[in-house]
This record gives structure tokens, sequence and C-alpha cells, in this order.
């Protein structure tokens, strides 16, 4: 009988050059079927004012009948790279698909027939999912905070009175939590060739959403990624939000307040409609 580990290798031999999207196979930073994964999955939902919101349709992904060997390859493909062995931006275009791959991946594992309300529901204690090492990558083990911490934000000490220049908060807005009140996951996989235009295009999409940006007499609330992260935001968030918010911030006194006061919905991001 072939052992678990003798049959995903021959699942990705056979696979070969063509399971990968654009880049030669030791160094692709997503393979196709993620890709084919967001295209078929994820469920845009149109804003009021602009921009949309993203669903992820769970209950039609876990229906697939060989979706467990496609997850298994998608996640050895993500595991397999070394990321010390890609340039800068494959190495952020690696790790903001993986992170968003495995929190797909938790959800569709412990779906159970669509009972599953939160992400905060999987793991040991509520919210430990985030806490608990889930995988192994270049010998070492990491939780999901771990993971974007390390591969994303290079281990800053956000009690710091400085954070590195080479610090980019857009990837708050690329990287999901499953989460109705995260950023949306944007429909594509990110792309070395094209990163810093996908990751304008997801900050601005996602400050369009009432979720996570509201004007009103009182000045401007946002969500708590900027009460969270607010050291990764060079000290000015008011700056951040004119540079990648919608236009009317524009048409506001330059001091304007900035409230981080928006609830936070933990609710499954799965479609409004089956």
């Amino acid at each position: 009988m072939f052992s678990r580990s003798i049959l995903i290798t021959l699942l990705l031999s056979v696979v070969g050059a063509q399971a990968f999207a654009g880049t030669p196979m030791d160094q692709a930073v997503y393979p196709k079927a993620y890709q084919e994964l967001l295209q078929r999955f994820v469920v845009q939902e149109p804003l009021p004012g602009g921009g949309f919101e993203t669903r992820f349709n769970y209950a039609a992904a876990l229906a697939l009948e060989n979706q467990k060997a496609l997850r298994e390859e998608m996640r050895q493909h993500f595991l397999a790279v070394s990321p010390n062995a890609l340039g800068p931006k494959a190495r952020y275009a690696w790790a903001s698909n993986a992170y968003n791959f495995f929190v797909i991946d938790l959800i569709l594992e412990n779906y159970d027939e669509g009972k599953l309300g939160s992400i905060s529901e999987i793991g040991e204690e509520s919210f430990s999912v985030f806490t608990e090492p889930w995988f192994d990558i270049d010998g070492k083990r990491y939780s999901l905070n771990e993971f974007e911490a390390h591969f994303l934000f290079l281990d800053i000490d956000r009690n710091s009175d400085t954070v590195p220049a080479d610090i980019d908060p857009r990837y708050h807005f690329a990287i999901v939590c499953a989460a109705k009140g995260c950023p949306s996951l944007w429909p594509e996989a990110f792309d070395p060739a094209k990163l810093d235009e996908q990751l304008n295009a997801v900050t601005q999409n996602t400050l369009k959403s009432s979720r996570h940006l509201r004007i009103d007499d009182a000045g401007v609330h946002v969500s708590k990624i900027f009460e969270w992260y607010a050291a990764d935001f060079g000290g000015s968030i008011r700056e951040f939000l004119l540079r990648h918010g919608p236009a009317d911030l524009k048409k506001l006194a330059p001091d304007f307040a900035v409230h981080t006061d928006i609830d936070w919905d933990w609710s499954l991001n799965r479609p409004s409609q089956p």
C-alpha cells in the first residue's frame, strides 16, 4: 500500500509544470490550482458607493469530488517553497497567497456541513486558531500570527518607537481572516510582476467599504486594523488614508479626526445567498 507521502509525491509529479503559474516550478509563488480556486469560488458582492466585497463559497468548494486531493496538492506546494530563495516581491506574493490559502483550508477542514459560524471557533480555545502552530516552513513550525509577522512584517517590534521603512501596511488589506469584517479575499492570486498594482487595488477597494471607513461630522471612523497595527502605518494613519482612501477625504480639514471604532464582524465570509 502506498503511504500518504508517496501518494502526494506522485500527484505532484503528474501535475508537473502545468500546476504552476508564471514562474519556474521551484520558484513559483502559487500553484495554478489556487488561482482556479479563487476564480471559481470567490463571489463578488458590489458596494453601493463602488468597489466590492467578496465571499467564499465553502459549500461549493467542498462539493468537488477531488477537493481533498486538490487542497493537499496546494498545501504541499506552498509548504515546499523556500522563502529565502525568492526575491523580495516573489517572497511577499508567496506569503500573501500562502496565508490566504491556509485560512481557506482551515475553514474547509472545519466547515462541519455549514455549522461553523466563525474562524474564531477553530482551535482548542476561542481565537486560538491564530496562535496554534499549523504548518512547517523550512523546518520551523508557524502559527498564522507567526507566519504573518515573520514573512510579511519582518518580525517588527510594534512597541518600538521606530518601524522599519520597508514595512508595507498595504499587506494588512491583502491577507484575510475569513470574516466579514476582514478585508475581502482578492479574487486573483498575488503575482510578483504586478504586486504593487494589486496592493494598491486591494487597499483602495477595502477603504470603499463601510466596514473599514466611514465619514461623519465627528471625523473619519476606521476599522480595528488601524488600532491593532497602528505602528505599521509609520505614525500617520491620516496620511495613509489620504493616499489610498476615497476622494471625499480630501474635502475634509487637513487635521481631521480619526477614530478606530468600527466594530469587527467575525462571522464567516460565506455568500449571502447559497
